[in-house]
């Protein structure tokens, strides 16, 4: 495995699912999701913009 190819594997972990070589994914985790939804109780309603 290649610099590239880990690097890609690793952002594809943080952002909580990861892609095998047959195209198929692995669910990893939902924190991003988990603290975007904290975020959203936080600011009771308030619309926000997330990038």
């Amino acid at each position: 495995m290649n610099a590239a190819v880990l690097t890609s594997k690793l952002l594809q972990f943080a952002n909580g699912s990861m892609y095998q070589e047959d195209g198929a994914h692995i669910w990893v985790h939902d924190e991003k999701l988990k603290a975007l939804v904290d975020l959203h109780d936080e600011v009771n309603g308030t619309p926000m913009l997330v990038a």
